[in-house]
């Protein structure tokens, strides 16, 4: 039979007056949509093109949606900034892979 290993050091005391803070986190910057007077569609689809590399939408909402005035909306995302503009219209997005953006109705939305 083995005795038993004492441990005869003392544990170090914590060093609390010399702690490194963690640098903050890298916000990305707020995004700004500049929407104007006029057609919803064409502004969606210049948007999805220039920041989501969309190269075919299919616009299965009605065409005559429009955008009361001039107006700069500014977000967190640009995925936030479509939210906001299409949430008020009952609009739904779906990206897939291959280039492509489906504009809809939201389910449970009156049409």
């Amino acid at each position: 039979m083995t005795t038993p290993v004492q441990a005869q050091e003392n544990c170090q005391p914590f060093n609390f007056s010399q702690t490194e803070r963690a640098a903050p986190a890298a916000t990305s910057p707020a995004v700004e949509l500049a929407l104007t007077a006029g057609l919803l569609q064409p502004q969606i689809e210049t948007l999805l093109k220039q920041h989501f590399a969309i190269r075919q939408l299919d616009w299965r909402a009605s065409p005559h949606y429009r955008w009361s005035t001039d107006f700069t909306l500014t977000a967190a995302s640009w995925e936030a900034a479509l939210e906001r503009v299409l949430q008020p219209y009952q609009l739904q997005l779906t990206l897939y892979a291959n280039h492509t953006a489906v504009v809809s109705p939201a389910a449970g939305s009156k049409p």
